[in-house]
């Protein structure tokens, strides 16, 4: 395994760029409202500034789609994040204001002020306690897309925004998928999300459900606890055909501190077979639940010792206190 960031999206933070990406310079006007600050991120399809919004003299995030890859499907991956992002109402999904086709084609979204949890695992992996806390915002962000009967199909670090006071978000809507009352939707045999985090019923082709993302974000908290990403190799068959068919490894052996619960639930996240996993976000949270408690105001994790996480107090509110681990 190798500590490397997800092949779609390269963030200006944690890697250069394979290619020449024309980037409106700080002052650049959009629209009659906002004005370009800075770049926050390049992706595959598009570029993500800062902005002023002039009506509302807030900062937000703009989100451009790159002439050089102005395709009708990018279009539609544009439309449905906007359309996606405006049908779910939820305090850990980004929210979109407003869409505009061009040249150039943009959105604007709510920003995020700590950037992407790909640029918090650059420095190596995260207090337990803390990736804890990141994996429950993002398991109530899915809850409520999947009780839409969305699938996202791309959750990733790069997509999941950490904002001040701790909130996090989980973005970028362009991949989701509406499901039919909540069962699983034909793949028609496309492969599309980023290839370190298919689930393997993506690597197929398959259908996928709210189980799909269940397996994408037991590989973000894998990574989390770990900073490496249990399916990475050589070239991107042999990435595909790991997911398919190599079980991941157990977290304990690259991070004996991890409680024992916690690696059972990311080895249950990361099942091959969609029936052998969780059956919904609320189950992971009702699972986390059981271990852990609210244990007040003032207290966070953020060291480990011999075999479980401890308790040392903070100045900021929050999080978990893990239960004895069991013999």
């Amino acid at each position: 395994m190798n500590r490397r960031a997800e092949t779609e999206t390269v963030d200006v933070f944690c890697g250069s760029l394979s290619a020449t990406v024309a980037i409106m310079p700080p002052g650049t006007r959009l629209g009659s409202r906002h004005t370009i600050r800075n770049v926050l991120g390049i992706g595959g399809s598009s570029v993500v500034y800062s902005a002023d919004d002039s009506t509302t003299s807030c900062a937000v995030a703009v989100k451009v789609l790159r002439p050089d890859r102005s395709t009708e499907a990018a279009l539609v991956r544009f439309r449905n994040e906007a359309a996606v992002a405006r049908a779910v109402d939820c305090p850990h999904l980004v929210r979109v204001f407003d869409y505009a086709e061009g040249p150039p084609t943009y959105l604007t979204m709510e920003l995020a002020h700590e950037g992407s949890l790909r640029h918090a695992l650059k420095d190596g992996p995260l207090p337990v306690g803390r990736a804890i806390e990141i994996a429950g915002q993002v398991l109530r962000a899915l809850s409520a897309l999947h009780g839409r009967c969305i699938v996202h199909c791309d959750v990733k670090p790069g997509n999941i925004l950490l904002d001040a006071g701790g909130r996090v978000l989980l973005g970028d809507f362009g991949l989701a998928r509406q499901t039919n009352a909540c069962t699983a939707t034909d793949g028609n045999g496309s492969l599309f999300g980023t290839l370190e985090y298919l689930a393997p019923e993506q690597a197929l082709g398959g259908s996928v459900d709210a189980r799909t993302d269940l397996y994408s974000l037991g590989i973000v908290l894998f990574e989390m606890l770990t900073g490496l990403v249990p399916h990475c190799r050589a070239s991107s068959l042999g990435t595909l055909l790991a997911h398919i068919q190599e079980p991941a490894r157990n977290v304990r052996n690259l991070r004996p501190a991890i409680p024992r619960w916690l690696s059972a639930l990311i080895a249950c996240l990361l099942e091959k077979q969609p029936r052998k996993r969780y059956v919904s976000a609320n189950a992971v949270l009702h699972d986390i639940a059981r271990r852990c408690a609210h244990y007040g105001p003032a207290v966070d994790i953020v060291q480990d010792r011999g075999r479980s996480a401890h308790i040392v107090g903070t100045g900021r509110p929050l999080t978990w206190r893990f239960e004895p681990e069991m013999p």
